[in-house]
Formats: C-alpha cells, structure tokens, sequence
C-alpha cells in the first residue's frame, strides 16, 4: 500500500512538473479564420483567411479540407512561417457545390497547423459552414403577391433591391397618402429620414394600429415619442420589446448574427432610448450603439410594427444571410400576433437540417408590455 502511494505520488508530481510545458507547447501556435460569419453562396468561390500566430519561431504547414456530407469535396496546404514578431496569413479559396433551389446545405471547414516533424496538429479549428441558394424566394411567388407589400422608398436602395430580386410591390412615393393604405402590408425603405419626414413615425403606428403589418427598415436619423408612454398620444400597443442581434437566429438558427460580410457588422443602426420630461424618446442612430431590433404589436391580429437596424438592403449582395433574413421578416411581420410570440425556431424554407451551430452567450432584451419596464436575457 505504501509503495502504490509512493509510485502515484511520483507520477502525480511527473504530471504536475510537466503540464504547464505541454499547455505551454499546445497554446505556443494558435490558427484562427477571420471571417465570422458561416453563412455563403453555394455554388460560388467562398474565400476564407487564417491568420497563425507563434509565442516562438515556428515553420510548418497548414493543411485544410471542406466536408460536405461527410464527404471531402476539397483540400489544400500551404507552408508557414510565423513568430513573436511574425503573422502568417493563409488564403483558403474552394469552389463550393450547387445547391438545389429551397435546400440549405450544411458543410464543415477543417484547418490544421502543423510542425516540420509532428504529425499531431499543433493547432486545429472546425468551422462549421451553411451553403443557401441565391434566391430565398425559390417557389414563393404566389406568396409574395399575396404580401400586397407597399414601399415608401425615398432614397431609393430599397426599391432597386427588391426590383432586381423580382419581388412585386407597389411603390408610393408620397408621405401623405400612406394613412389611406387599407390593407396589405407597408415597407419603409432603408435609410429613411424620420427628421425630415416627421409625421411617419405617427403614420406607421397608426397603420399598425389599425392592423396593417409594417416594417421599418434602418432609417437614417430623428427620433418618435414611444406609443404607450403616459404623455403620448399615439395608439397604445399591448407588447413593446427591444432585441438585440440574438431574434436573427430565433427566426432561423443557421443564420448568422454575430457577423456580417464584408465588414463583419450586422447592425448599421438602431434605436436608443432617451427621456425628455415625461416622454420616453426612441431616436434613431446609424451606429450600433442603439437596439437594432423594436417591435410593437396591436391587438391580436396582424397589426405590428418593426423598426430593424441590421443592413438588409445594404448588404443583399454580400452573403446570404441580408435576403433569407428578410424573408423571416416578411414571415414574422405577417403572422398574427397571438402566434408571433417569442420562440426558438428552425427555418421554414426546406431544405437540409442536421447539427445546428452553438449558441453564444444570450444577448439582452428590454420589454414594455401594459406600462411595465422589465430587461431579462433573450432566450
């Protein structure tokens, strides 16, 4: 008995003495991808850079492959040299398979770094990657009629948007006859003034409140009173809610809303919230200090308004996520109310499903329903 406890002392203080050198050998080489985001166009070159970093000269390689159901569709390596002083950068180029219309293709990016003499990675990385067809309304045409989607549009990025992406709407290019809308639904192009056109803030609650679903997309800069605050006079709506990037993956998990190409934001404005004597004040910014996400609902019908900061229009063309994002939107906007509650969803567009990628830690929501105030964490 004596003997064990000296022999697993002796080991026990082997481990001790020689961890910290093989942690310390582990962390001496990091490989990491600076593209965020997992979202990309199948059947397109997707280009992703690796950046290798060394606490000590280091020369070796790095070796990647792509995986598409289980199966490697490409492959590559490239030698590095990198140190203290030195950052090696590796370029990843691979042509990605089509994907059919309506199918979102999971994919897995795998990147090694090795020694001169190791066979044993001394850095490794799994990325995990969704493949989506360029157009999100693949069969969805007669839907899209059935939306009756009105577009006020003055400065213009919206309206050539939706027209190259073949989207029907009607456009309305005078403020004042927006309170004769009836029926149908009513999009605020991106980047609208509410300084210079001040009564749309007015306009679109009151649309709402009459229930016509409208969706407000980043404007520019001004400000609007809060409906339902004691000294407004604006239609008083049963739930307000403020979100921030964590309502992208409620709409869909695969979507990205950590990042965004090509710059890595999501968010190009929002809303903060000021207090001005008795009124509650939410002004737009074009930063992403504000909440990139406001939503107000009426009633149990489909009347709602949504005020969304992320950059759906400017970055249509960057990657997938802007355009099937909208797409969940016009899905959300539409619903009624006593179904659009908060959820965790998967997509509805078809297409594949298999392991959904991690949650990051959950983001904060502010929700004023009925005159109470309350923040809590987003599911």
């Amino acid at each position: 008995m004596l003997r064990d406890t000296v022999i697993l002392t002796a080991v026990g203080a082997f481990l001790w003495a020689t961890a910290p050198q093989a942690l310390a050998a582990e962390a001496a080489v990091a490989v990491t991808v600076r593209e965020k985001w997992s979202n990309v166009f199948a059947g397109r070159r997707a280009e992703f850079h690796c950046t290798v970093t060394a606490k000590k000269p280091f020369q070796g390689r790095v070796g990647w492959s792509l995986t598409v159901r289980r199966r490697t569709i490409a492959r590559g390596e490239t030698p590095v040299t990198a140190g203290p002083r030195k950052v090696a950068t590796v370029t990843i180029q691979c042509d990605l398979p089509r994907v059919a219309e309506g199918v979102v293709m999971p994919a897995v990016l795998s990147v090694a770094c090795y020694g001169p003499n190791a066979g044993t990675p001394a850095a490794s990385l799994i990325k995990p990657l969704w493949m989506f067809h360029e157009d999100p309304f693949a069969s969805r045409s007669q839907w899209l009629r059935k939306l009756r989607l009105h577009l006020f549009d003055p400065a213009g990025k919206t309206r050539e948007v939706l027209r190259k992406a073949s989207i029907p709407f009607t456009e309305t290019r005078n403020v004042d006859s927006l309170p004769a809308l009836k029926a149908g639904m009513l999009i605020i192009g991106e980047g609208t003034s509410l300084e210079k056109y001040r009564a749309l803030p007015r306009i679109v609650m009151q649309a709402a409140a009459k229930g016509i679903p409208v969706l407000c997309l980043a404007p520019s800069k001004g400000q609007f009173d809060l409906p339902g605050a004691e000294e407004s006079d604006l239609p008083p709506p049963s739930r307000i809610a403020f979100r921030r990037a964590d309502v992208i993956r409620e709409l869909d998990k695969r979507l990205d809303d950590v990042a965004w190409p090509p710059d890595g934001r999501a968010a190009i404005g929002g809303l903060v919230l000021k207090s001005d004597q008795n009124r509650l004040i939410a002004k737009a910014v074009t930063t992403d200090a504000g909440w990139p996400w406001f939503e107000a609902r009426f009633g149990k019908g489909r009347g709602k308004l949504i005020v969304c900061g992320f950059g759906l229009m400017r970055k249509w063309n960057a990657g997938p996520t802007p355009r099937f994002f909208f797409v969940r939107l016009l899905e959300y906007v539409n619903a009624d109310n006593r179904h659009s509650t908060d959820r965790d969803s998967t997509s509805a567009v078809g297409g594949e499903h298999s392991e959904q990628p991690g949650h990051g830690p959950g983001a904060k929501q502010l929700t004023l329903s009925e005159s109470f105030l309350s923040e809590g964490e987003a599911r």
